[in-house]
């Protein structure tokens, strides 16, 4: 993708990346291969940690314990390469976002 199209797209997104976290607890966003979405995502929430699902260690605590996994995460975070543990966005998110009873701002932002 041109620079500056990338750029574009992200100040056209990032707007409505935002207003979305103001009433959802979990955003997922998708798109092809290197289009700038963990990009976007950093960008729009600098203050999230960016945990790498494709990292093997990262990956393996959670497939192997989910909550314990989600717990070291109370704060939010952006959740990269989810496809990995597809696992980890049923129950246990849900069981998190329950235990948080946080109003609608988004926790988690999924990629």
């Amino acid at each position: 993708m041109m620079p500056e199209l990338c750029g574009m797209l992200q100040r056209l997104l990032t707007p409505k990346l935002l207003q979305l976290a103001q009433y959802y607890p979990v955003i997922t966003l998708t798109g092809p291969r290197q289009s700038g979405k963990s990009t976007l995502v950093q960008t729009a929430s600098p203050d999230l940690p960016c945990v790498l699902l494709e990292e093997p260690d990262v990956r393996t605590l959670a497939q192997t314990d989910p909550r314990g996994f989600l717990a070291n995460y109370t704060n939010g975070a952006i959740f990269d390469v989810v496809q990995r543990v597809p696992d980890l966005f049923g129950y246990p998110l849900v069981q998190q976002l329950r235990r948080l009873r946080r109003p609608a701002a988004a926790n988690y932002l999924v990629r």
